[in-house]
């Protein structure tokens, strides 16, 4: 049987890897792809019409994906605590979205 210390200590590296994971793609190596596929710093790239520098439109696009998180996370984890179905929701979270 395993010591609840030592699964605390796996969740914590498990935790940990996955952070520096998402943090290093968002960060080092998407940007780099998002410039090649659209032309270079000085891309342009149209959205909804209007006309947006490559660099900029990867930055406001990550900025209100990261409000959108923060704002509706405590809604969500709410829901969750209040009905009592929080792997419901995990898993409805943790789905492999392919298209």
């Amino acid at each position: 049987m395993h010591s609840k210390k030592k699964i605390q200590w796996a969740w914590s590296m498990y935790d940990w890897a996955n952070s520096v994971h998402s943090l290093s793609v968002a960060t080092a190596l998407f940007p780099i792809y998002w410039s090649n596929i659209t032309g270079g710093e000085e891309g342009i790239v149209n959205l909804f019409g209007i006309a947006f520098k490559s660099s900029s439109l990867y930055a406001f696009s990550l900025s209100f994906a990261f409000l959108f998180i923060a704002l509706i996370n405590p809604l969500l984890s709410g829901t969750a605590d209040t009905k009592g179905n929080k792997k419901t929701f995990m898993r409805a979270f943790c789905i492999n979205w392919r298209f």
